[in-house]
């Protein structure tokens, strides 16, 4: 089973309390849609990577010691159907150990239109919830104007992968009021305005 090679990292590993896996993105019908490309590596912080949305973790691939949910506590029901709740399970497991990433596929993973990403507006609200909630943490707060920034910039991207240039000018400029020195932001904000869409890469949910 894929899942026993996480369990032996466990086994081997006492520092690290918790194991994820790659993902393969199919369609209703089951055909292959997409091997996802992850960029995790041993000398990412967790927290740091999660928060800032610099890469995910995919929930139906983790293990994760028993002790480690018991001292974070389960998903916090304030997410419950919006989204994030993974995510924010990941931010309190991240700040009490460390997490070991599996370059193989264990899981795939069905889209359809009524998958939880496809929903914008709960999207944001969850995200910000996010933020907010460990900003004020002593992991989260000297990152908190970055993971503000990267909130906006990833629903910018997503807005105008969906067309919607205004909606996605807006939230670019809203990364900008926390991260103006960023140039991928000004390019960005720029590429709403300006430029054809076509040819990117959607954000993650």
């Amino acid at each position: 089973m894929l899942f026993r090679s996480s369990v032996e990292v466990l086994e081997k590993r006492p520092e690290i309390g918790l194991v994820h896996a790659n993902i393969e993105r199919i369609n209703v019908d089951g055909s292959k849609t997409l091997s996802v490309k992850r960029f995790w590596n041993r000398d990412m912080d967790p927290f740091a990577t999660v928060y800032l949305r610099r890469e995910h973790v995919s929930c139906s691939t983790v293990v994760a010691r028993r002790d480690l949910i018991d001292r974070v506590g389960r998903f916090d029901e304030a997410f419950n159907r919006i989204g994030c709740e993974d995510r924010d399970l990941w931010l309190r497991c991240a700040a009490e150990t460390q997490f070991v990433y599996i370059d193989t596929v264990h899981l795939r993973y069905r889209t359809h239109n009524e998958n939880m990403s496809g929903n914008f507006e709960k999207m944001q609200r969850a995200r910000s919830m996010l933020v907010e909630k460990f900003s004020g943490t002593p992991r989260g707060r000297p990152l908190a104007r970055q993971a503000w920034a990267a909130m906006y910039y990833g629903m910018g991207d997503q807005w105008l992968d969906a067309g919607k240039r205004l909606f996605a000018a807006r939230a670019y400029f809203n990364a900008l009021t926390q991260q103006p020195t960023e140039l991928r932001l000004w390019k960005a904000l720029v590429r709403s305005l300006v430029l054809p869409i076509g040819g990117r890469t959607v954000a993650q949910a």
